[in-house]
Parts: structure tokens; sequence; C-alpha cells
């Protein structure tokens, strides 16, 4: 079988290589955002005491270790005013009424020292989110940009360890897509961004959905 494939594309090795061209671009949009269609995983080593414990703390207690980080900076330089309080009070609610966070603890709430920087300008809202890495860091990719803001009183940054994940997934798979289209295409002078690409990788999979096992 192989054989005979073998010699009919050195035959036809000039309309071989005509189909290769036309499909490939096709098939690199189409393979672009196959990651979303599958399960991500974390950074973790099973069997570990760490893993042990962040099981026993989930199946004895329903909790877990905080993993995400909202860093909230007082515009008048201190977190102990009282417009800056009233303002992360309702910031830290706002955090506890999102979808799928649960353990909230605020510097606001509890006044504990090592949520609060020892210059007084900023402070931390600490939570969890529950679920797979696929879930959670899909969650993120809406809330993230929805916490994420410069108002009159705070300027508030997001982090954490799936933040991070997410960020990091993203800034790779883009840096990837870019780099084999300048090592494919060497003289073009134009390559599409990450934001682009993923665009059109969304639009190709709406279109033709993966489905995965």
């Amino acid at each position: 079988m192989l054989t005979r494939l073998g010699r009919l594309a050195v035959r036809r090795s000039r309309a071989v290589l005509v189909a290769v061209l036309l499909v490939f671009p096709g098939l690199a949009a189409y393979g672009a955002g196959a990651a979303d269609d599958l399960d991500l995983s974390r950074w973790s080593a099973p069997g570990t005491e760490s893993v042990r414990a962040g099981e026993r703390l989930r199946d004895d207690f329903g909790t877990g270790n905080p993993n995400l980080a909202v860093l909230v900076t007082a515009r008048d330089g201190d977190v102990d005013s009282p417009s800056s309080r009233r303002a992360a009070r309702a910031l830290a609610a706002e955090v506890t009424r999102a979808p799928g966070v649960t353990d909230v603890t605020s510097y606001w709430d509890t006044r504990s020292a090592p949520l609060r920087s020892r210059n007084g300008h900023r402070a931390l809202i600490l939570a969890r989110l529950e679920g797979t890495a696929t879930a959670t860091r899909a969650r993120l990719s809406r809330l993230a940009p929805e916490l994420t803001r410069t108002t009159a009183g705070l300027d508030v940054q997001v982090g954490g360890q799936e933040e991070i994940s997410r960020q990091v997934g993203e800034q790779a798979r883009g840096d990837f897509l870019h780099a084999e289209c300048r090592r494919r295409r060497p003289g073009r002078r134009w390559c599409p961004s990450a934001s682009r690409t993923r665009r059109a990788a969304g639009a190709v999979r709406r279109a033709h959905p993966v489905r995965t096992g």
C-alpha cells in the first residue's frame, strides 16, 4: 500500500506539491486552535505530599489553596483609608459573586498583615477557582478582564497560579504560530499576530467543530 502511494507521489510529484500547498493553509488554521478543544493539566506530580495534602483539603474540608490573587493598589496611597476600604470591600463582594469562585479572603475583612504591603499602598484579595484546569482557565479568560480596572480609587490587577498559567499558554501558542509563519515563509514581511491568529482559528473551529473523546 505505502509502496504504491510512494510511486504515485513520485510520478505525480507536481500535482502532489500543488495539493499540499492548497490544503496546508486550511489545515494550519484548523489546527491552530486545537489546544482549545483539549484538556489542560496543572503542574503537579501525583503522589507527592503537596498533592496528597490538596486532595485531603478538597475531600475532607471542601477547600484548598487559593489559586486566584487580586492585587489592589490604593490610588490615594493608603489601603486603610475610608474610600479605599469601601471600594475594596465592594470589589471583594464582586469576586465572591463570580461563578465558580469560593473561599474569598481579603485584607479588608481579615486585617491580616501578610495580605498588605509594608508601605500600605497595596493589599490582596485571595480566592479559589473550582474545577479542572480547562474549565478554570476558560472562566478566567472572561473573569480576569472584568476584574482588571483602574477607577478613581483603585488600580486592580489579576494574578495567581491559574491566571499565570493561562497567560503563559496563550503567549506560547501565539509565539509558536508566529515562529512557524516566519520559518515557512522566511521572506514574508508580515505574519499574523497572536490575537489575529486566535480569531481566525476560532472562526474555523466554529464552522468545523473538533470532537474529542
